[in-house]
């Protein structure tokens, strides 16, 4: 059986939501290991996951600042990120 992820390595990003939600943040490891695809932590996951901002919603508020933080999370990894 080929698996979906083929061995292929992706960055787990645990949203800000769930920050302290260990059974669903091992649950999507679990899943996505099932998958076939091999994790790399972020430096800041789970306790210490970074904040996308404002509850998802400063590209209303404040796009200069979502732009900030979006191109921040992103120079962590040059992986494809699952979310």
């Amino acid at each position: 059986m080929k698996f979906i992820g083929n061995n292929d390595e992706i960055a787990i990003d645990d949203p800000c939501t769930v920050r302290y939600d260990y059974e669903l943040q091992n649950q999507v490891r679990e899943i996505a290991k099932k998958l076939g695809f091999n994790l790399k932590e972020l430096d800041y996951n789970g306790e210490i996951t970074t904040c996308c901002g404002y509850g998802g919603l400063t590209c209303f508020s404040n796009k200069e600042l979502k732009e900030n933080i979006v191109l921040s999370r992103i120079k962590e990894n040059k992986l494809n990120y699952l979310t």
